[in-house]
Parts: structure tokens; C-alpha cells; sequence
């Protein structure tokens, strides 16, 4: 049996096993990980700014990171239920 121009070789296929879901699994938890970041960073960078507008410095940016932090672990816990569902 030949094989297609475009088909690799079997010596070129993933090692340890892992097929494509796996891999697009861990797609999906480093893009949950840069949600998490940027929530946090988006609220803390809010707060910055509104902390230089108000004078009154640190406390809404201090604010805003708990904020951020409470939000993004909100948004993990929402995109992790399904996974721990039965």
C-alpha cells in the first residue's frame, strides 16, 4: 500500500500516546490561564487609572485587583464545572 504525498510517516506521529483531544485540552486550560491573567490585570489597570483621576491612591487599585482576581476565578470555576460533572 502507498501512501498520499501529504500523509506523514509513521515514524512522525505523536509520541506518548497523545491524540487530539488531549491537545486540544491543553489549548483550552492555557487559554482559561491567560483569561484568569488578563481578567486581573484588565481590573487592576482600571483601578490604576481611576486611583491617578481620584487621588486617592492605593486603595482602587488594591480594589481593582481583588475585584479582577474574584472575577477570573469565577470565570475558571464556570469553564471547570462540566469537566467535574457526572
Amino acid at each position: 500500500m502507498s501512501r498520499s504525498p501529504s500523509e506523514p510517516p509513521d515514524n512522525h506521529r505523536r509520541e506518548g500516546g497523545k491524540d487530539d483531544q488531549s491537545v486540544l485540552g491543553m489549548y483550552r486550560l492555557v487559554g482559561i490561564g491567560f483569561e484568569f491573567a488578563s481578567t486581573v490585570a484588565v481590573c487592576a489597570l482600571l483601578g490604576w487609572y481611576l486611583d491617578k483621576r481620584c487621588n486617592t491612591t492605593p486603595w482602587l487599585l488594591v480594589s481593582g485587583i481583588g475585584v479582577g482576581f474574584a472575577a477570573g476565578l469565577w470565570m475558571l470555576i464556570r469553564a471547570a464545572g462540566p469537566t467535574f460533572k457526572s
